[in-house]
């Protein structure tokens, strides 16, 4: 797996906190074999945490008069991002940048 896709989907989910297959695919611009391996990675690495929504979930949030998140009804799967990850999004950006550029991510 490139380092640049795996950067760009973090980068994706620092910046929404949740994010399902299909955001995840337009907002980093991965196609859906690469969406099922950077998220088998950030599984596996305790980065991301997958959460399948339940019928009426939404209806009980208190956001949800505010919200535009496109759900897609009971038993779709969103991804949010672990306390490791939360961690790591909260770096400045100029160390993050550092950091993919010493791992040679030129994207």
């Amino acid at each position: 797996m490139e380092s640049c896709q795996l950067r760009r989907a973090i980068e994706a989910i620092c910046r929404y906190g949740v994010v399902d297959r299909e955001v995840l695919k337009r907002i980093a611009g991965l196609d859906d074999s690469s969406v099922q391996r950077v998220l088998g990675v950030l599984l596996s690495s305790g980065y991301v945490v997958e959460v399948e929504l339940r019928a009426g979930v939404c209806g009980s949030c208190p956001l949800s008069s505010v919200c535009d998140y496109p759900v897609r009804g009971a038993g779709a799967k969103i991804y949010v991002p672990s306390e490791r990850l939360r961690r790591l999004c909260g770096k400045s950006a100029a160390s993050v940048t550092a950091s993919s550029a010493r791992a040679g991510c030129g994207c």
